[in-house]
């Protein structure tokens, strides 16, 4: 696989790239939308995207990009975007989603001194994602020692 070779606007020539050589291409910058990633199937630009959920609208959007790419036989798999552990463990469990057939880049264990009571850990290769309700925890002291600004909103 190749990814993004040429530049991020560049879903026409991507596509024609493709159509000359066996490398598969695999779209990252280009991929802003599902409407960006109709595109992208329509002009065979792509035979995997490299899907960012930060980039891309959230959870609820990288679903129906994963949902689009497994109807027309596009492989999926994510990396992070900066995220706190707190956004990989979101960008993690979307990944154990069918048709994340190649392995996820994260870094949730880079942070000097994380808020998280949890760290993904892997083990023979494999990284199990966490139970939100049980495994994953915020450490209250710390989050306290690193805001800068809180502000509280009640609903009337």
């Amino acid at each position: 696989m190749i990814e993004q070779p040429l530049g991020w606007d560049d879903i026409i020539d991507h596509g024609e790239l493709q159509k000359q050589i066996k490398t598969p291409i695999c779209l990252d910058e280009s991929i802003l939308s599902l409407e960006d990633t109709r595109k992208a199937i329509k002009l065979n630009a792509c035979k995997i995207i490299n899907l960012k959920p930060g980039r891309v609208g959230g959870l609820t959007e990288a679903k129906k990009i994963h949902d689009l790419c497994q109807k027309h036989n596009i492989g999926v798999w994510c990396g992070g975007m900066l995220e706190c552990s707190i956004g990989a463990f979101f960008t993690l469990s979307l990944a154990t989603l069918d048709n994340f057939i190649y392995p996820a880049a994260l870094n949730t264990n880079d942070y000097i001194d994380d808020i998280v009571t949890y760290k993904c850990l892997a083990e023979n290769g494999k990284v199990n994602a966490p139970n939100f309700l049980s495994d994953f925890g915020v450490n209250e002291d710390k989050l306290r020692h690193y805001t800068i600004l809180s502000k509280t909103m009640t609903m009337r």
